[in-house]
């Protein structure tokens, strides 16, 4: 597939679409739902991922520009010594 990218996201993503680079976040005690554990909003629902956040809008009113994208927040719980990527 061919990924068309702003240029400041050539940065960041190579041609392919791939990520240049990746951020691993280590839990240092249970991380739950309802003790902080990290939330995502997937990729293919933000706006800004591959084409980047434009200046004049708030990030996160694009990802969530109603009531019912809410529904695409995912909690990712994790135990100690765990860790995302």
């Amino acid at each position: 597939p061919v990924f068309l990218l702003c240029p400041l996201a050539s940065s960041t993503f190579r041609e392919d679409g791939m990520a240049k680079y990746t951020t691993c976040w280590v839990a240092l005690t249970d991380a739950m739902p309802d003790n902080s554990c990290l939330y995502v909003i997937p990729s293919k629902f933000d706006p800004g991922y591959k084409n980047g956040d434009k200046d004049d809008v708030d990030p996160m009113a694009a990802a969530l520009p109603n009531k019912e994208a809410y529904q695409h927040i995912r909690a990712l719980p994790t135990q100690a010594g765990g860790a995302l990527l």
